[in-house]
């Protein structure tokens, strides 16, 4: 439910970084320190710059999305959600937002996917990803949804 910060720095290698400390700023305010370790076997530095207030996020359950039914000896649920996000910025931003569906190790229990909304998806973890542009003070809506089918008896928790 929250927005995070995420600085990137591609090809810091040939910044000459010492490890250390490192004071670090966003939009001219001090958000604290970092330990910055420059031998790390990656190309792209991650430096986690906290919450983001101005861009606010929240995750619903669509009731229209939402149904159980029971088929011969099977239950299958289906649930919908939307992803509503509202950048509170003066300029555009690129967010990414990660959501999951369940996932099942379980053979009688099925998970399917029923729409991504323009995510991409990862079966193997159940994960969803969009990658966005939004607009200064845009409002923006994601919709995903997916089945859970199991035998009648079996206990599935969250259902």
């Amino acid at each position: 439910e929250n927005v995070f910060l995420l600085a990137k720095i591609p090809d810091f290698g040939t910044l000459n970084l010492l490890p250390g400390n490192a004071n670090l700023f966003n939009e001219g305010m001090y958000i604290g320190q970092s330990h910055l370790n420059p031998s790390v076997a990656s190309d792209t530095m991650l430096l986690s710059l906290g919450k983001d207030q101005k861009i606010s996020i929240e995750r619903h359950l669509l009731d229209d999305f939402t149904s159980k039914q029971f088929i011969g000896q099977n239950v299958k649920i289906q649930r919908g959600y939307e992803i509503v996000i509202k950048n509170n910025k003066p300029k555009p931003v690129v967010i990414e937002i990660i959501d999951q569906l369940p996932i099942s190790t379980n053979e009688d229990i099925e998970v399917e996917l029923m729409k991504a909304g323009g995510a991409k998806y990862n079966g193997n973890y159940g994960r969803l990803i969009w990658r966005e542009e939004i607009g200064n003070g845009e409002l923006r809506k994601l919709q995903f949804s997916y089945t859970v089918k199991y035998p009648k008896g079996k206990n599935v928790d969250g259902f």
